[in-house]
């Protein structure tokens, strides 16, 4: 048996992969085999015991568990759930299931490429059958969302440790098998007060090169998770926050946001070097910034330093809110990134901090 244990910071993907050996069932015409998928950002581990995954109000994630026919005829799988304990943690919110057949790793042969099946986004979804030959493997998805921060449990009770496979054979009658869940078994931390702290969410999207949106913000230092740079630098996201400058200005930077199809790790940042409460900010003209103004930048994950910053053509600022320590308004801005045009706009909100 070959293992291999991959993380992608893309997407704080873990899987362990295991071809053949060890998969048995407690009842039924399926074993569960031994290769495993995990996906999102809770995700922490993947071991033996189980998958660890750290508290995230709402957190999405998911993990893919393969199961093989031993019927001598066709059977097909109707869905495939874990039943979590009702004041748990976390709860199922959907299945994927698809035929799974991936070609074998050759012998003798060093980096085989690894075939997955887990997708996000990873929402609530009703399964589609799916017919599984004699012999032959169905690739099961299966989506979870973690409590909100009102509703969380100092411990998630006892965690699900079986499968419950819904199936029929031609006669169409639902039979079930409860298959161990073994490594694919979901331990969550507990929450602590930081994973519940409320700060300002503010709601951005970024088209082009590097598109994105505050649905792919990362979680920040307090919950354990940070990004490397395309050097190699650990940098972690704390959330929306803005800076009061001594001369009287503001500074914005976003949350950290994943882009799309694992490209590097983003942020935005608006800088109103004179704060003169609420109204709109334009970007200047070049020789006239230094003066005022609004000033929008894209600061991205890649370049000699770690970081590369492309500053907006064009950009115009609304500020609606501009007293005490929260913050907010809209905002849009144009530029060009890698010699392609990008856009960033969406509503903005901070708690401030002094620089």
């Amino acid at each position: 048996m070959r293992v291999w244990h991959v993380v992608s910071l893309a997407s704080i993907v873990v899987l362990a992969l295991a071809g053949g050996g060890n998969a048995r069932a407690l009842s039924g015409p399926l074993v569960k085999e031994d290769s495993l998928e995990a996906g999102g950002w809770p995700m922490v581990s993947s071991r033996p015991s189980g998958i660890t995954t750290r508290f995230i109000e709402r957190g999405r994630f998911a993990i893919g568990i393969v199961l093989r026919s031993t019927s001598a005829e066709p059977l097909t799988i109707v869905d495939v759930q874990t039943p979590e304990p009702p004041a748990g943690l976390v709860r199922q919110v959907g299945t994927r299931l698809i035929h799974w057949d991936p070609p074998p790793c050759p012998k003798n042969v060093m980096g085989c490429p690894i075939s997955v099946f887990v997708r996000s986004p990873y929402t609530t979804v009703r399964p589609t059958a799916v017919v599984v030959a004699p012999g032959k493997a169905v690739g099961a998805q299966l989506n979870y969302e973690l409590a909100t921060c009102g509703s969380a449990l100092p411990t998630d009770g006892v965690p699900a440790a079986v499968l419950d496979v819904t199936y029929h054979y031609r006669d169409g009658a639902l039979r079930h098998a409860r298959l161990p869940l073994g490594s694919a078994r979901i331990r969550v931390r507990a929450p602590q007060p930081a994973d519940c702290q409320r700060r300002p969410r503010s709601r951005i999207a970024v088209e082009g090169p590097f598109a994105t949106s505050s649905e792919w913000t990362i979680p920040g230092a307090a919950t354990g998770t940070c990004m490397r740079t395309t050097t190699g630098r650990l940098v972690c996201s704390d959330g929306d926050r803005c800076v009061r400058t001594a001369g009287g200005g503001l500074i914005f930077r976003s949350g950290l946001f994943q882009s799309s199809e694992g490209r590097p790790a983003l942020r935005v940042e608006i800088r109103l070097p004179q704060l003169r409460g609420p109204g709109l900010y334009r970007t200047l003209p070049i020789p006239a910034r230094a003066l005022g103004g609004a000033q929008v930048r894209l600061i991205v994950g890649i370049g000699l330093h770690g970081w590369t910053t492309f500053p907006a053509d064009s950009s115009l600022v609304t500020v609606t809110q501009a007293s005490g320590t929260q913050l907010g308004g809209r905002f849009h801005a144009s530029l060009t990134t890698r010699h392609e045009a990008s856009r960033a706009h969406g509503v903005w909100r901070c708690t401030t901090l002094r620089s």
